[in-house]
């Protein structure tokens, strides 16, 4: 629900998509790294604590300190949430089409597949979470998420199946409505084009279903910081790789369009970026975004495996503790200055894109208004017969009063 009004609201106040999506992402993956089984220092954990903000679940309420309720039935309410956020976005295209004569199909089939996006790693994380067991040494298996649920027995086998229909319903029913939606538009076009336009807009036309490498490298982080908790070591090592070839295929595609000049690449487009000031060229550089996320994802992976091999280290006494201290402030450091990064951008960008939107609309009347005063003109010389042009031969395109010779 929170998703839905989210989308709702971005539509409303025309906030520009892509920086907006790059920084959601990068956000989860924080919060992805803030709940690894390390013990992150002070400042750290106090950057990292607000980004599960960001996963739009009914979990951060903390419904169990109000009424008594399981853990099944709190993934069951997360599970349910998007459901629920399209019905209600449903409810809304229904009311704008009774009261608009414009079809409103692609506008609704937009604002799903923007939800998705948003949602799509949270859902991934609930639905392992729920088949993600765990062997204590009595050899007893339980859930890892809620270690007072014995796997495969009681109520954890409805809890099972439930997971299971969510990675076929969720993790597998997204990417693949990503992909219809961009071979419909393909092909037949029509309110197709209008779904997913808001999306593969924002990618050059080479990459267009660059969207789906985005949601693989999103399952593979949320699977890598889920499953194996009791193997920090492993987790960061997976995470680290991920984000490693992440920023490798970035540097080498850089996918996304600019986000005042397009996909265009030519002379006049450098020209154009040239004649911006710095500010306006890194704040509407969508593909320089992204790259930061990553790289300060990285960091803060980096960071997270030196306080892991540290913290042996300051116990045997073999490493002192203002190192980890150091460590702390950079982790701390980095987190803030990205995130400052990530919201001047998307603050910046939109505020130029609109005055840019603006501009052309204003360029485009007052074109409009000439093309009607120069038609206007024409008709008016032409039908005066003491006016006429000269001949084809005479290239000033003027006109000369014709003369009467009588004979």
């Amino acid at each position: 629900m929170v998703g839905a009004l989210l989308v709702w609201l971005l539509a409303r106040l025309r906030v520009s998509m892509a920086p907006f999506t790059i920084a959601v992402d990068f956000f989860q993956i924080l919060g992805r790294q803030a709940a690894v089984n390390i013990a992150w220092g002070g400042a750290s954990s106090a950057t990292l604590a607000w980004t599960n903000a960001f996963d739009f679940n009914v979990e951060l309420l903390a419904p169990e300190c109000v009424v008594a309720v399981d853990s099944a039935a709190t993934w069951t309410a997360v599970m349910a949430m998007p459901v629920l956020g399209v019905v209600a976005m449903g409810a809304v295209h229904l009311v704008q089409r009774a009261s608009t004569a414009n079809d409103a199909k692609g506008r609704f089939l937009s604002r799903l597949l923007l939800l998705c996006q948003l949602v799509y790693m949270v859902l991934v994380q609930k639905a392992l979470e729920a088949i993600d067991c765990v062997t204590l040494p009595s050899g007893k298996q339980v859930l890892e998420a809620s270690p007072e649920m014995e796997c495969w027995a009681g109520a954890h086998v409805a809890l099972a199946l439930g997971g299971v229909l969510a990675l076929l319903v969720y993790v597998l029913g997204i990417p693949l409505l990503f992909a219809a939606a961009l071979y419909a538009a393909t092909t037949r076009g029509g309110g197709w084009v209008d779904a997913v336009a808001p999306i593969a807009a924002r990618f050059t036309p080479q990459y267009r279903w660059w969207m789906l490498v985005i949601m693989a490298r999103k399952f593979m982080l949320a699977a890598a910081m889920t499953l194996n908790t009791t193997r920090p070591g492993f987790q960061l090592a997976f995470a680290a790789l991920i984000l490693a070839a992440g920023m490798a295929l970035q540097a080498r595609t850089r996918p996304y369009r600019h986000l005042l000049f397009g996909a265009g690449s030519g002379p006049g487009t450098r020209t154009a970026e040239i004649s911006l000031a710095w500010w306006e060229r890194w704040s509407t550089d969508a593909n320089l975004l992204e790259a930061v996320a990553l790289a300060a994802s990285f960091a803060v992976v980096f960071g997270a495996m030196l306080f892991l091999s540290g913290e042996a280290a300051v116990a045997e006494g073999t490493l002192q503790a203002w190192a980890m201290a150091w460590v702390d402030a950079g982790v701390a450091l980095t987190v803030v200055v990205s995130v400052a990064f990530v919201v001047a951008t998307i603050g910046l960008s939109t505020t130029l894109v609109r005055r840019a939107d603006v501009r052309k609309v204003r360029l485009k009347r007052r074109a409009s208004k000439l093309e009607r005063s120069r038609r206007t003109e024409s008709s008016v010389a032409l039908d005066n017969p003491l006016w006429t042009t000269k001949p084809e031969g005479n290239r000033d395109g003027e006109y000369i009063r014709s003369t009467n010779k009588s004979t």
